[in-house]
């Protein structure tokens, strides 16, 4: 019998080595619980931000996170709030040394209208509210935990005041705080909002019905205002209550310029026929920025999504917002 106690004793060694605890670095690949996980595509060549519907997508696996369980990582959503009912497919790409993900969930309305001004009046003259109109808009939350300074890295994609502009907006969510990324050392703004009487608007005028109102479309002070002529507006039309400036993703505006809170481009897509987002966010695996993880220094991050329908705040409770079941990104 003594003879084998030497094999014994490397045995239980070798076992304890390899079982290990949540800590030995693998992340979730070998994690013995039933978390979700997905695996990053890394064949993928395509360009990736030009269509949010784009055929690349087709071949790429995915998985499927519910959204109903209601907090996010953080228990600071009130216990009586109600998540809404719904799950967000999810895909992954790793092309460029960038990370691609592809989100797509229902929404019953397209929410853009965050603020917004309108037609009251034609007759005699043109009349437009004298307050924006007050509303909120959809967004997407995605939460990568292990932020370099604690808590979770956040990409916040809004339809309108980021989307518009091709941008999610770099987070941090920690000690029940969302705190905004750095900005860079250029441009830090990239929506305007008119706080007076709207006196600017498309220079299409009567014939512009869109959401959003881009800085080189508008009619601003000093323009001519031939666009208050009562022909052609209809009561109730609404003029957009922001302006959005796309100048951000141009290709002069380098990750200098932009900083760790414009480093997330984003593309979208809402199908009003299926009541559908579609969705695809991009980040460099490494920004060099000191708020984002370093994507290529592990092989996966546990990931959780946020819903909001046509709400403002992260942390307001209604039954209008939902967080998802946690999922590992396995790259």
């Amino acid at each position: 019998m003594r003879k084998f106690m030497p094999f014994i004793v490397l045995l239980s060694v070798g076992l304890y080595l390899g079982c290990g605890g949540d800590d030995g670095g693998d992340n979730g690949t070998n994690h013995n619980d039933t978390t979700p996980r997905l695996t990053v595509n890394t064949t993928v060549t395509d360009y990736l931000l030009d269509d949010a519907l784009a055929s690349a997508w087709d071949s790429v696996d995915s998985i499927t996170v519910d959204v109903s369980c209601g907090n996010p990582p953080a228990k600071l959503i009130p216990s009586t709030a109600q998540a809404i009912t719904s799950n967000v497919m999810v895909k992954a790409v790793n092309r460029s040394d960038s990370l691609y993900l592809w989100l797509r969930w229902t929404d019953a309305t397209f929410s853009v209208w965050p603020s917004a001004y309108t037609i009251t009046d034609t007759t005699p003259s043109l009349t437009i509210s004298s307050s924006p109109e007050s509303g909120q808009e959809d967004q997407m939350y995605v939460m990568f935990d292990g932020a370099p300074d604690g808590g979770w890295d956040v990409w916040n994609w809004r339809v309108l005041t980021t989307g518009a502009g091709g941008l999610a907006e770099g987070m941090t969510w920690n000690n029940d705080t969302l705190i905004t990324d750095a900005n860079g050392t250029g441009a830090n703004l990239k929506v305007e909002f008119e706080n007076s009487n709207c006196n600017y608007c498309h220079k299409d005028t009567c014939e512009f019905n869109g959401y959003v109102l881009l800085m080189d479309d508008a009619i601003k002070n000093g323009d001519p205002v031939w666009w208050k002529s009562t022909h052609g507006w209809e009561i109730g039309q609404k003029i957009p209550g922001f302006r959005i400036d796309t100048s951000l993703t141009a290709p002069y505006r380098n990750d200098e310029i932009r900083g760790s809170r414009w480093d997330t481009r984003a593309v979208s897509d809402y199908d009003s026929t299926v009541t559908e987002y579609t969705l695809v966010l991009c980040r460099k695996m490494n920004t060099g920025f000191t708020e984002d993880i370093d994507f290529t220094s592990v092989d996966s991050v546990k990931v959780q999504l946020g819903v909001l329908d046509e709400q403002h705040l992260f942390t307001t409770g209604s039954n209008y917002r939902g967080f998802s079941e946690e999922f590992w990104i396995i790259f």
